[in-house]
């Protein structure tokens, strides 16, 4: 069966039929799968952060290879974040696509539209399905570096594979995404004006049967707290089990609105659906309504149970966050997940890649976490709603956003296991960061997993915030759930910073204690349900700055400025671009309690440039020490006018990614740091461990 072919301005493509609806919509996502997943990407091969311009291989004449694979399967979905240059994609060794990479989301080529191609968040997703029989090849050839990710889905030859033997075939892809349900398809239970107590029963079925469809609206009183449970079969441990706020507040658009639920739920014997309370002190009670769609089936249907598991923790250095890891039969079919960095340097946690392990083997590898959720360039283009994925907050101020990802049309089946590790920073580099997620999948069990009771919001109602005993370097977070805390003095503890936050807001900080101050003052009363303390750290505060001069291409290391030869105070730059000053000035009068020195709001221009940092070293006497470096993005050091240390490569900055050996002479020492920005946060951190009696000067 050969596929028909259309000319399209310059590029030669094959419209394959957009997938029978049966089994490509919501409707099917139950059934299990014998399909296998995998997805090539630009990842470090090197295991560092830059994720662009690596391929699976250059061919001798230059030709850049970005997936190959043998048949049969379909490639479910491309996305970059800057479709530069020209791509070819063959099926069946066959050129479907050979042409400007950018056509494919420009609305310009059918069937590449909206709403299953275009960009979204800054990134350029297509998930136009395109089945080939026997083998894909997508290369490039030679030109610009750029992002990518193809995700591949390989398995038995069915209809799901064929390509339409006649004409192009257009369908609602509304239809495709929604699996065309409507509440006509099942019975509605519905409920109005339920108080919720400590636990609130809303459904219960005996027999086999499917949930279509939860609907929940809070109608009076405060949400938070309530958790919706999900038991099949009378297990003990809720398969379904999750706060209400972050399920339904990231959902994209076509699997329901704030407040609806539709991925189908089936059981075999029973269902139960419930309300939790889990507030510790709620004094104003809570009213719900409640919809639930549900059909009979067979009570021999061998559909796959629903599961979502909610985990919070604080990301640690040097390890990844486990979003979900299970043993079991199934298939992954989606993440919601709300990051507050609470570094100190905006969004730049941001920059972790996804490793999802099937079976044991890795099959994707990511090239940034806001990647994995189809946008770029730290959501550049802001909130959004899209058929698979959603933006629902983005904050860069507060260092915060709330996103999801689902599989619906590309789930990732595993057999005996699925583990799902998201990197924080350019290398779990961020630590303390507050990671929420929502994990959903299908399994061949219908218990779910003990609710840990470290994942609990726990309650901390005081006036006074000690120290925690294990501080968690270099940030600990603690839930306060339900806490108020009343107008008045709020006692600090000394060398820290505290931050009060609520619904993800701040609402007092940061704070830390000065000269004799024992506490800060509340004016009113704050209702609060995190606490973030960390610690003011040991560095470098004494610096003089010169810049931004000129970088782009990522080289603005190999270039050479002036200061690298000479830094004297009074010296003047010709290279500095912008309005600001052309030679050395200090930096702003403002304390830096946990190390970072921003350099964003300083320089304008401040993306693509370079920019230098210097500080006078006076050492009592002879000796060694060690220099702990973080920096966004890549750095040159230089000790008494000689470089000594250079690290090059995207990254945002945390303390201590680099570790330098120093020797410091008796007396006056000039440390310079030379920091390359390319492209979102620019700053650094800098202590010196080791050596004794130091004193450091802007000078």
């Amino acid at each position: 069966m050969r596929p028909s072919a259309v000319a399209c301005a310059g590029a030669l493509l094959v419209v394959p039929l957009l997938a029978q609806q049966s089994r490509r919509g919501l409707a099917d996502l139950p059934e299990p799968r014998a399909t296998r997943a995998l997805q090539f990407s630009s990842w470090d091969r090197g295991g560092g952060n830059e994720d662009t311009g690596n391929f699976l291989r250059v061919e001798p004449d230059g030709t850049r290879v970005l997936a190959e694979v043998d048949g049969p399967g379909r490639v479910v979905r491309i996305w970059s974040a800057n479709p530069d240059g020209a791509l070819r994609i063959e099926l069946d060794g066959e050129a479907i696509f050979d042409g400007p990479f950018a056509r494919l989301f420009d609305q310009t080529l059918p069937p590449f539209e909206r709403p299953l191609a275009g960009r979204w968040g800054g990134g350029f997703v297509s998930h136009v399905p395109l089945p080939f029989v026997r083998s894909l090849r997508v290369t490039c050839p030679p030109g610009p570096a750029f992002y990518y990710q193809i995700g591949v889905e390989l398995g038995a030859q069915d209809e799901r594979f064929a390509l339409p033997p006649g004409p192009v075939v257009r369908r609602d892809i509304a239809a495709l995404v929604a699996g065309a349900r409507t509440r006509d398809e099942g019975s509605v239970v519905s409920r109005r004006d339920v108080e919720v107590g400590a636990r609130c029963p809303l459904f219960a079925r005996d027999g086999a049967g499917e949930l279509l469809e939860l609907r929940l609206a809070v109608r009076h009183g405060d949400g938070d707290g309530l958790w919706l449970e999900v038991r099949f079969e009378g297990a003990a441990e809720a398969a379904v089990a999750a706060p209400v706020d972050e399920l339904f507040a990231t959902l994209p658009t076509q699997l329901g609105d704030r407040e609806t639920l539709r991925l189908p739920m089936p059981f075999r014997r029973r269902c139960d659906v419930a309300l939790v309370d889990r507030a510790l002190d709620r004094t104003v009670p809570v009213f719900v309504d409640f919809d639930a769609v549900f059909r009979e089936l067979p009570p021999d249907h061998e559909r796959l149970w629903l599961h979502a598991e909610w985990h919070r923790a604080p990301t640690v250095w040097g390890e990844p966050f486990r979003a979900l890891d299970t043993t079991c039969r199934g298939h992954f079919v989606g993440l919601i997940a709300r990051l507050h960095g609470g570094s100190g340097h905006g969004l730049s946690f941001l920059e972790g890649d996804e490793t999802i392990a099937v079976d044991g083997e890795v099959a994707f590898r990511g090239t940034g976490t806001e990647d994995f959720f189809s946008g770029a360039w730290y959501f550049r283009s802001g909130t959004f709603r899209a058929p698979f994925h959603a933006l629902s907050e983005l904050d860069p101020d507060g260092e915060r956003v709330a996103v999801s990802r689902f599989f619906v049309a590309d789930p990732i089946p595993f057999r005996s296991s699925f583990r799902f590790d998201l990197e924080h920073g350019g290398q779990n580099d961020t630590p303390g960061a507050d990671y929420r997620t929502i994990a959903f999948w299908y399994s061949d069990s219908p218990a779910g997993a003990a609710i840990d009771e470290g994942r609990r919001p726990a309650t901390a109602a005081r006036t006074t915030i000690t120290q925690p005993a294990a501080l968690r370097w270099p940030a600990h977070t603690t839930a306060a759930a339900g806490t108020t805390l009343p107008a008045g003095e709020l006692t600090l503890p000394r060398d820290s910073v505290v931050t009060l936050y609520h619904r993800g807001r701040t609402v007092l900080g940061p704070v830390w204690l000065e000269g004799d101050a024992a506490a800060a003052e509340i004016v009113a009363p704050l209702a609060v349900d995190r606490v973030r303390i960390e610690p003011i750290l040991p560095a470098i505060r004494a610096w003089r700055i010169a810049g931004p001069f000129p970088g782009g291409d990522r080289k603005g290391l190999d270039r050479t400025f002036g200061p690298e030869q000479n830094a004297d105070g009074d010296r003047r730059y010709d290279d500095i671009v912008g309005d600001g000053e052309r030679g050395w000035r200090d930096l702003p009068n403002r304390p830096w309690p946990v190390g970072y020195v921003d350099l964003n709001p300083l320089f304008a221009p401040n993306d693509e440039v370079v920019a230098f940092a210097v500080t006078e070293i006076e050492s009592p006497r002879a000796q060694d020490g060690v220099l702990w470096l973080g920096s966004d993005d890549a750095v040159r050091v230089f000790l008494n006018g000689a470089p000594i240390h250079e690290h090059r490569g995207l990254r945002g900055a945390a303390r201590d990614q680099d570790r330098v050996e120093v020797h410091l002479r008796q007396g006056r020492n000039r440390l310079m740091l030379e920091v390359e920005d390319y492209f979102g946060g620019f700053g650094l951190f800098a202590r010196i461990e080791g050596a004794e009696g130091l004193t450091f000067a802007a000078r």
